[in-house]
């Protein structure tokens, strides 16, 4: 079987914060995105997760058997103010830091490496507070 671990992995990550009622009750699983930026569309708060940066020489099945990724998850809320976010983003984080799981056939493993910069974006004169961190995600095959 090729498929690309990037895939696997959000879906594991949507999977995991989908079923945590500290992260639901704040955002619904609807505005759990695998995406970099939150769309127009979609109101806040949200939680983005992406595949920042990998490490392989293609997908997985086809000339390699394991790979490393970097994963952002962040949590994005309107106003000067991480409170509306605060309790969500630490369950994330308790969720996933050292999680291991199976899926699609590959062994995946989840570790907070770092945390997303508290920052604070002005767009359209609107105040915007993420909270977030990084997961080093290591997958190999075999389940």
């Amino acid at each position: 079987m090729v498929y690309f671990g990037s895939e696997t992995i959000s879906e594991e990550i949507y999977a995991v914060l989908a079923a945590l009622p500290a992260v639901t009750t704040v955002v619904p699983a609807a505005r759990i995105l695998n995406l970099s930026v939150v769309p127009a569309s979609v109101s806040l708060p949200a939680v983005l997760h992406y595949m920042e940066t990998g490490t392989y020489d293609g997908p997985i099945g086809y000339t390699q058997t394991h790979e490393r990724m970097r994963y952002v998850v962040r949590l994005t809320c309107v106003g000067e103010s991480t409170n509306p976010i605060r309790a969500a983003a630490e369950a994330a984080f308790v969720a996933l830091d050292g999680l291991e799981a199976t899926r699609d056939g590959a062994n995946l493993g989840f570790q907070v490496s770092g945390e997303w910069p508290l920052t604070t974006v002005l767009d359209g004169g609107v105040l915007y507070r993420q909270l977030g961190f990084y997961l080093d995600v290591h997958l190999t095959q075999g389940g």
